[in-house]
Order: C-alpha cells, then sequence, then structure tokens
C-alpha cells in the first residue's frame, strides 16, 4: 500500500457521491420536454459543462467531458498502474475522437475531439493526422497497435477489438469484461455489418476468443464456439444478431455488478478504483440514454445508440 494508492481510493469513492444514481435517472428519463430535462440536468454535477442554451447533443456531450474531468483529476492522485487502468477505460472515447479524425481527413464533417490528457493512450499528435498513413503509425507506436489495414471502417473494427483485448488485461475482474466486449464487437463486425476482421485484429483478440469463433461461418458456429466462462455469456441465448443490443444491455448489467463489489473492497489499491471508476461511466451512460429518451430518439441500443464508427 502506498500514499498514492490510499489517496486514489479516497478520491475515487467520494466521487461516486456525484453519480445521478438509478432514481434520478428514472426521473430524468420521463420529464415531458428537453427543457424539462435539462433543468433536471442542471441540478447535477454534469451541469459543469452544460452551455446555457443547449440541446440533447450538447446535454450528452456534457456529460462525457464531466466524466472525463472527473476521472482525468482522478488520475492526478493515482500512482502509474492505476493511470493506466483509467487509460483503457476511458479509451473508447478515444475511439470516437479517432473515427472523428478519419472522417475529417476524407472531408467529412466531424465533432470537436474529447482531448483525454493524461488518459490519452496516442496522444494529440493522431487528432491532427493528415493522413490514413501518419494515423497508423501513431497507432502503431502506442497501445493500440497497427491496425493492419488503410480502410477507415476497418481501422474503427479494430480499434474496438484492440480496446476490449486491453480491457482484459487491466485486472483480473476485468477480463470477462474485455472478453465479453471482443465478442460482441466481433459479432457485430461479421454478422451485422458483414465485415470480416483484418489478419492483425484477428490475432490480436485470438487469445480471448479463440480460432474457432474467429473461424465461425454463421451466428450459432460463433456463439458455440467462444469460449466458456469468458466470452459467451454476452451472445449465449440470443436467436441472432438482431439481438445483439440485448447483449450489450447484458455486459453493462454484469460490468456494473462487478464493478459494485470492486468498490467494496476492503483495500487501497486498484480494484475499489476500476470499480468506482467504472460504476461513473455507467452512470454517464444511463444519463444518456434517459436523455436519448426524453428527445424522442427511442430504446438505444449497441453503444448507446452512437454510431461512432468510420
Amino acid at each position: 500500500m502506498t500514499a498514492g494508492w490510499v489517496a486514489g481510493t479516497v478520491r475515487a469513492r467520494a466521487l461516486l457521491d456525484r453519480r445521478v444514481g438509478a432514481d434520478g435517472i428514472r426521473r430524468l428519463a420521463t420529464q415531458a420536454t428537453m427543457d424539462e430535462a435539462l433543468a433536471q440536468l442542471r441540478g447535477t454535477a454534469y451541469r459543469r459543462f452544460l452551455p446555457e442554451a443547449a440541446d440533447a447533443l450538447d446535454a450528452e456531450r456534457a456529460v462525457n467531458l464531466a466524466t472525463l474531468w472527473n476521472l482525468r483529476v482522478l488520475a492526478g492522485w493515482l500512482p502509474r498502474p492505476g493511470v493506466s487502468a483509467l487509460r483503457t477505460l476511458v479509451a473508447e472515447f478515444e475511439i470516437r475522437d479517432l473515427a472523428a479524425r478519419l472522417r475529417a481527413i476524407r472531408g467529412e464533417s466531424a465533432p470537436p475531439p474529447y482531448r483525454l490528457g493524461a488518459l490519452a493512450t496516442v496522444g494529440e499528435g493522431a487528432l491532427a493526422a493528415g493522413s490514413v498513413g501518419e494515423l497508423r503509425r501513431r497507432l502503431a507506436s502506442c497501445a493500440w497497435g497497427e491496425p493492419g489495414t488503410g480502410d477507415a471502417a476497418g481501422i474503427v473494427d479494430y480499434l474496438y477489438l484492440s480496446w476490449a483485448c486491453r480491457l482484459a488485461q487491466t485486472h483480473p475482474a476485468a477480463r470477462a469484461w474485455g472478453a465479453g466486449a471482443a465478442a460482441l464487437a466481433l459479432a457485430r463486425q461479421r454478422f451485422l455489418l458483414g465485415r470480416r476482421p483484418t489478419v492483425t485484429a484477428a490475432n490480436r483478440v485470438r487469445p480471448l476468443l479463440g480460432t474457432g469463433a474467429l473461424d465461425a461461418a454463421d451466428w450459432d458456429g460463433f456463439v458455440a464456439a467462444l469460449p466458456e466462462p469468458t466470452a459467451a455469456w454476452t451472445v449465449r441465448g440470443l436467436d441472432g444478431p438482431q439481438r445483439l443490443w440485448l447483449g450489450e444491455r447484458r455486459w453493462w448489467s454484469r460490468v456494473e455488478e462487478d464493478a459494485g463489489r470492486l468498490t467494496r473492497a476492503n483495500a487501497f489499491a486498484l480494484a475499489p478504483v476500476l470499480g468506482c471508476a467504472t460504476l461513473l461511466l455507467a452512470d454517464a451512460r444511463s444519463v444518456r440514454i434517459a436523455l436519448s429518451l426524453v428527445a424522442g430518439a427511442g430504446a438505444v441500443t449497441v453503444r448507446d445508440g452512437e454510431d461512432v464508427r468510420a
């Protein structure tokens, strides 16, 4: 036990008070108008980055920015292994930034990046890359790894699988999180989008999912080949890839349950920090879903219904 873990664990547990929580999320989701929902959101810790004149997209971004701000502050209290774990937890935001950069390279409009600071894996230079080749070189020089393709969609597909592999390595309790996320990502790529992973992506994820799942010709073969108990739980019993949204919901339910147990670990160590940070991300996700329901977006499915792909 070090002073860094003591301070970081205490800080992480204190941050849980900034969640809206289940009751608050239910109230938010049942507001009649977006103005009413925004008024309620202004009474929470998510108000920090909420502009005076805001719409649903502004509100969702404000939720993300506030969550990232809290986790960046938390990282400042932690020793290096704790910062590394947080970097992996927030890596999906970096995937969004990288997907946006790929769109910008093609001359398309893209939202501003989240700017993760010390929690960035690849660094801000990648977000100014002028070509796909430059972006690939920057990915190859960090924990993301070389995606093995210059196709924008293939790069983003690879990043999700790479993130899942990194997540599985953060802590023993998170191995099933990473394996489950990899199973969902690969299922979406193969059986909804009709895209096979690159050789590089397949090699990256093979230790988690096994050769049988990677080579499966159809949905049933894929599900049957996934390893138990680490990965199959996300898709077991689903009657096809169109039901992957249930797998996503199942994934988040388990992750929240596991994270709650980690927060109660009687230690000043990575486990409670990882649990608290994960619960903050889960709360933010639930708030975004509630906002989308008020805005009339309907039920949120895969990755909160946000198409962040290139």
